[in-house]
């Protein structure tokens, strides 16, 4: 009896990590990696990616792996300072 006086529910779908556009803080970091690497030849650090963007490096870590998940970048895992952009990425990048 309890079930018929409630709502049907409603479903709802998550939309995959690949086809969410990236925030505008995570184009910021994105934007940062790519003009690093143009000035220096390898990528930044962690750290110097939460400076880049008034962030934590923590918080600079957690924008890295949703950018991951979007596959806008790569990380090296052997490679220190690894983090680059991929083709996708790329895409994103706003020239200054």
């Amino acid at each position: 009896r309890r079930n018929q006086d409630m709502p049907p529910t409603v479903k709802i779908e998550r939309v995959p990590a690949k086809d969410m556009p990236a925030s505008p803080k995570q184009k910021q970091l994105m934007n940062f990696i790519h003009y690093y690497w143009e000035a220096h030849g390898y990528g930044p650090t962690i750290a110097e990616m939460g400076i880049a963007v008034n962030r934590s490096p923590a918080t600079a870590r957690h924008h890295l792996v949703k950018l991951m998940e979007k596959d806008m970048i790569i990380h090296r895992i052997a490679q220190q300072r690894g983090w680059a952009l991929n083709e996708r990425g790329k895409k994103e990048i706003e020239p200054l």
